[in-house]
């Protein structure tokens, strides 16, 4: 066995049996070179090594393992800082309050930032705040698919960026107009995400890589030709949904609007259905909120 093989804990048994000082502190390779600079190392090592349990004879793996969890963990915690700057003041008094911190609304973003930042369960809560199951998409271990290049990887930093600044811009207009927030709110933010993420794939037919959903044979029982077509144009385009005249996007004192005509079709199409099961699919009440989207 070299020194190589053993554990951190190991290796500073054997500094202290060296008498080499300032060693606590040491990453595993600086043990090592501590160790082999004293005259004689080799003879200490040896009646060390010999005198070790063979069940406690770890190898360098163990350690390597460790150091990468470690790695993971600061990775982690920047990632979470990333996701507080992204937030607005708001969302911060929010997170603040649930943390039971008390938090003027004066106070800068930076200054609440730092003040989340030391409570010492802020990641554990903040892991659960913008918890999003990714377990679907992920990738075999040590394979490398696609490596970016330095410009692209700041495109991605930006994307992600972006796209929880406009989530939480969502959330707070949805919170400030009609009290929404949480689930609900995110439920509704994500709805009009997913129509606009399907639009580039929608078809009037069934065909490889397309979703049906304009396709009229499935509807034939619930609207005209005339109806569905104004129906599907805002399946194509949100922005036709958003320019339409207020009352026709959302009435709750008729018996029909355009968001509940858009969720008899998502509950009727075979694959939707299985996702969207009551015509009345958002839950904001006030059409005013639909322009934003």
């Amino acid at each position: 066995m070299e020194l190589n093989d053993l554990t951190k804990e190991h290796l500073k048994n054997i500094c202290e049996r060296l008498e080499i000082k300032g060693y606590k502190s040491k990453k595993t390779q600086q043990l090592i070179d501590l160790i082999t600079i004293k005259d004689n190392y080799v003879n200490i090592v040896q009646e060390y090594i010999n005198n070790m349990p063979k069940k406690e004879n770890p190898k360098k793996k163990k350690e390597i393992k460790d150091e990468h969890k470690t790695e993971n963990e600061e990775t982690t915690k920047e990632e979470y800082d990333d996701q507080l700057n992204a937030l607005q003041c708001k969302t911060l008094d929010e997170i603040c309050k649930s943390l039971h911190i008390k938090m003027p609304a004066s106070k800068s973003k930076k200054h609440k930032i730092d003040v989340i930042k030391q409570k010492e369960n802020y990641k554990t809560y903040l892991k659960e705040y913008f918890k999003i199951d990714l377990s679907y998409l992920r990738l075999p271990d040590n394979e490398i698919i696609y490596e970016l290049k330095d410009d692209e990887n700041d495109l991605k930093n930006t994307s992600k960026s972006n796209i929880i600044k406009m989530i939480d811009i969502a959330h707070n207009i949805l919170y400030n107009a009609e009290n929404i927030e949480g689930e609900d709110a995110l439920n509704d933010i994500m709805n009009f995400i997913f129509i606009k993420s399907i639009a580039p794939l929608l078809s009037d037919k069934v065909e490889n890589g397309k979703i049906d959903l304009l396709n009229k044979v499935y509807y034939k029982d619930l609207f005209e030709d005339e109806t569905l077509n104004r129906i599907f144009s805002y399946f194509q385009n949100l922005n036709i949904l958003a320019n339409s005249e207020l009352d026709t996007i959302r009435n709750l004192n008729e018996t029909n609007d355009a968001i509940r005509e858009m969720g008899e079709i998502l509950k009727t199409h075979p694959l939707t259905k299985q996702i969207y099961t009551e015509n009345n699919f958002i839950k904001a009440k006030k059409h005013q909120q639909f322009k934003v989207y």
